[in-house]
């Protein structure tokens, strides 16, 4: 079903108007800030529940960077196991792990939460990226 849609660098790049080349440099050169949570998962609900309004702020539309393209298949083979049941479904379910570039759309909101988990539970690092009000996280 593949709802995270694979794209490439060119529509990526054409699409995104806020981007920069690593994290030292977003937080050095853009506005930033930080959401606490008094445990993971509080953090984690409150990220979720962020994403998911800026989301719809952003008329439910945003791109994802997953470097899954960097992996080879024993690299995606234990990314699989790392994940809850849950979530290696969804990867199987809604990722294109043959896609040979690290861009997808998202358009589908309810996978927020799965996304999100792979940056809190240090599984797979995930950035979101959001055009019409520019938002990178």
């Amino acid at each position: 079903m593949n709802t995270l849609i694979p794209v490439s660098s060119k529509i990526f790049d054409e699409n995104v108007p806020l981007q920069f080349s690593n994290i030292l440099d977003g937080l050095t050169n853009y506005l930033n800030f930080n959401i606490n949570g008094n445990n993971v998962l509080d953090g984690e609900n409150a990220i979720i529940e962020f994403l998911t309004e800026v989301f719809q702020l952003n008329d439910n539309e945003g791109f994802v960077d997953l470097y899954l393209n960097k992996l080879d298949e024993s690299e995606k083979n234990n990314l699989l196991k790392m994940c809850y049941t849950d979530d290696t479904n969804t990867i199987i379910e809604h990722i294109n792990l043959n896609h040979n570039e690290p861009y997808y759309k998202l358009t589908n909101k309810s996978l927020i939460p799965f996304l999100v988990r792979l940056n809190t539970r240090e599984i797979f690092f995930v950035t979101f990226y959001f055009s019409k009000i520019p938002f990178t996280i």
